[in-house]
């Protein structure tokens, strides 16, 4: 839980767009990425439901129904839309 309130705090919502490299946008991106990598998933990885509930705390679009795989590698979550 530490890694998805990190990631509102820090980086907020993310907007899709051209973003310099090194400046601050990218920089928030990158240690929130860091930061997600190093906490992992905990609890959410024991099933597709957890999974799904863990990208939508994220900020993803998750649909009913929707199954995706805990071994899946996503990023830039505000980003995704699955239907």
């Amino acid at each position: 839980l530490f890694g998805i309130l990190f990631k509102h705090v820090v980086l907020g919502r993310l907007k899709e767009g051209r973003h310099p490299l090194w400046g601050g946008v990218y920089l928030r991106w990158y240690l929130t990425d860091r930061v997600l990598s190093i906490f992992g998933k905990g609890i959410f990885a024991a099933s597709d439901p957890l999974y799904s509930l863990y990208l939508r705390l994220l900020g993803a679009n998750v649909g009913k129904g929707c199954s995706i795989s805990p071994y899946a590698k996503v990023g830039e979550h505000d980003l995704l839309e699955f239907r």
